[in-house]
């Protein structure tokens, strides 16, 4: 736990030798894997970093909204979800898994939490590429849930509010830090006159993790090996591909709809990933770096569509300050 939230991670680092030694046995390492925050890459890093012997990873409720067709879904998948709480820990195991925080702490009393955020239009962004890179033969055993995921074939501005995936994209750090939570559904967007009581409480919920960063913090790799007292190494992991028969030019499907749309369902998000910048000592002026940031991962997405031949359209640089972000 976290026990100043006022400090800036830097200095709060030092705060967590005191899990040095005590082994895996005694509590576990949890990681909550919020989409396309590198969450699986930084599952694994961590994994080899303490010597866990697995893995394990899964759902709850929370990413499914009202969704509740799950028996159309192979057993396979359906194992992998846990609706009624979460499967006790093992030893020499590590936990990460698209949990909400009520359900880890539930679970996992005494765990060592980490989460990692990311600048949440670009989350948005991925989010939707990841789903668009996906073919019906990647989703085998998915059942129902597979007529969402094929929302992302479309156009952005109506994968987006589509509110039947309210639970998938809107403020989904927020979700995840809160749900359940009455002033947030599980079937549509969350009313703006929430925002700011949500984010305070959001905020006061960060203090149950012993390490929080974002992955744009060309830092991150030491900040973790200082929490765990040891070396520490990120690799890439399940890093979205695109689909070629589902070519997108994101500058060209960023109508005003879409931008409206990517800026409320990041609005609470956003500041809490500038507190975390900040904290984490990442780098200066994140809301100002935001937006280059942004510019330059949409950049990244479309050129990847681009003939090798053709002329850049876009010539927005690559921030120098994107750190594993720029493998993402």
């Amino acid at each position: 736990m976290i026990d100043n939230e006022s400090a800036p991670m830097k200095d709060r680092l030092g705060a967590h030798d005191r899990f040095s030694g005590l082994g895996m046995g005694l509590a576990p390492y949890v990681i909550m894997h919020v989409p396309k925050c590198a969450g699986l890459a930084l599952a694994q890093s961590l994994a080899r970093a303490i010597g866990a012997g697995t893995v394990a990873q899964g759902f709850d409720r929370t990413l499914f909204g009202r969704f509740a067709d799950f028996a159309s879904m192979s057993e396979e998948v359906r194992g992998k979800i846990h609706l009624h709480g979460l499967p006790p820990a093992r030893p020499g195991e590590l936990i990460q898994g698209h949990y909400a925080l009520s359900s880890l702490v539930a679970a996992y009393p005494g765990a060592h939490l980490v989460t990692v955020m990311r600048e949440p239009r670009c989350r948005l962004i991925s989010h939707f590429l990841f789903w668009r890179g996906h073919s019906d033969s990647d989703m085998a055993g998915w059942g129902g849930w597979m007529d969402r995921m094929r929302l992302a074939r479309g156009r952005l501005d109506d994968f987006l509010e589509n509110r039947s995936l309210a639970a998938q994209l809107d403020n989904l750090f927020t979700r995840f830090l809160l749900s359940p939570h009455p002033d947030i559904p599980e079937d549509s967007f969350i009313a703006p006159r929430h925002h700011d009581r949500l984010h305070d409480q959001a905020l006061a919920k960060l203090r149950h993790f012993g390490l929080v960063d974002v992955v744009e913090n060309a830092a991150l790799e030491r900040n973790v090996a200082r929490w765990l007292g040891r070396e520490f190494h990120m690799d890439a992991a399940n890093v979205t591909s695109l689909c070629s028969d589902l070519p997108v030019d994101l500058f060209d499907q960023l109508t005003g709809r879409a931008v409206e749309r990517l800026q409320s369902h990041s609005a609470i998000d956003r500041r809490l990933w500038v507190h975390a910048a900040r904290q984490a000592d990442a780098f200066p002026e994140p809301e100002v770096l935001a937006e280059s940031m942004f510019a330059a991962y949409l950049a990244r997405q479309t050129a990847k569509f681009a003939s090798s031949a053709a002329p850049p359209r876009y010539g927005s640089p690559p921030s120098p300050m994107l750190g594993y972000a720029a493998s993402l």
